[in-house]
């Protein structure tokens, strides 16, 4: 990509500094190449952080980067929904794999080595800022490699897309369910239509545990993406000031995180109490040990679902304490 690809790079260490959110400053990469906004998926997109909301599972590079993916896909040329879900899908194996090959692992806790919900943590992740400086290395490498995937995708889709309208050919539809996360985001908001159709491709690549790698469950990354909805904010448009304030709240709620009660209404706290109620309930956040089972395509997760009590709870139980935690 030559002076491109450092200036990429260089833009997504800035926006990482100016979010101070991963999972924001990866959507804020995309839109600024792909000149793609979508405000809606940059406010359900908050609470990934930290690997989703502090817990140090999936980086949220990672797992933004795949919402980045089936929102950019969503509108290309594909002969069907089907063939559009295995683009998603094959699009972010490729990413997430890179990743790991690239930096050893795609748990937050391994690659940063700190733990987000402790003030020994987070102190240690800004000083004396080696743990920050590897974040900013790795998201922009990482940005550059998912422009590169990217573009390609885009360039083989359009072609596809200029063949079929010669053709007099038209697709539409979207991706099959039950789905993981987008079930349980339709569970949550069953009414906002305006939405749904762009979060319903976004969301994707998240099923069966990130590309279906069995990270974390699908359902629960809907009922975080649904309280990101509620309760998240939009950082392109949102001042400095209010950034580092909602920093500062969101990581004050991580380090007090154990509330007796309800927790604040505010999308750090919200998200880490469904997040721990979550691993409570079901023994683990990731996929692959509740589901006891890999996954080799979309249709095979679908069918899975279809007859799995076990996953049938799950999504049930997210759905349920979703709606609840943002008064739906």
């Amino acid at each position: 990509m030559g002076s491109e690809g450092w200036a990429l790079r260089q833009r997504a260490r800035l926006n990482l500094l100016r979010a101070q959110n991963c999972a924001h400053a990866t959507l804020l990469s995309m839109e600024d190449v792909f000149c793609n906004r979508d405000p809606v998926l940059m406010r359900a997109a908050t609470n990934l952080e930290g690997g989703v909301v502090g817990c140090g599972e999936t980086c949220g590079v990672v797992s933004a980067g795949v919402l980045a993916i089936g929102g950019l896909l969503s509108t290309a040329g594909y002969q069907s929904p089907r063939a559009r879900e295995q683009a998603i899908q094959r699009v972010a194996a490729s990413y997430k794999s890179w990743f790991e090959g690239r930096f050893g692992t795609s748990l937050c806790r391994e690659r940063v080595q700190v733990d987000f919900s402790t003030a020994r943590g987070l102190l240690r992740y800004l000083i004396p800022g080696d743990r920050l400086l590897r974040c900013l290395e790795h998201i922009g490498l990482a940005a550059g490699f998912l422009t590169e995937r990217l573009r390609e995708e885009l360039s083989a889709a359009n072609k596809r897309e200029s063949a079929r309208e010669e053709k007099g050919e038209q697709a539409g539809g979207g991706p099959g369910e039950p789905h993981c996360t987008f079930t349980v985001l339709k569970m949550v908001y069953p009414e906002q239509i305006g939405f749904t159709d762009s979060l319903r491709w976004a969301t994707t690549g998240l099923a069966g545990g990130i590309a279906l790698t069995g990270a974390v469950c699908g359902a629960l990354l809907g009922g975080i993406l649904a309280i990101g909805l509620k309760y998240g904010y939009d950082a392109r448009v949102t001042s400095r000031a209010a950034v580092t304030a909602a920093f500062i709240r969101g990581h004050w709620n991580l380090l007090r995180h154990r509330h007796p009660g309800p927790p604040p209404r505010e999308a750090f706290a919200t998200s880490r109490f469904l997040a721990e109620r979550f691993q409570r309930q079901f023994g683990s956040m990731r996929c692959e040990e509740i589901s006891s089972r890999s996954f080799a395509s979309a249709e095979d997760l679908r069918s899975f679902l279809e007859s799995s009590l076990q996953c049938g709870e799950v999504l049930s139980w997210c759905g349920e304490q979703a709606r609840r935690l943002v008064g739906a």
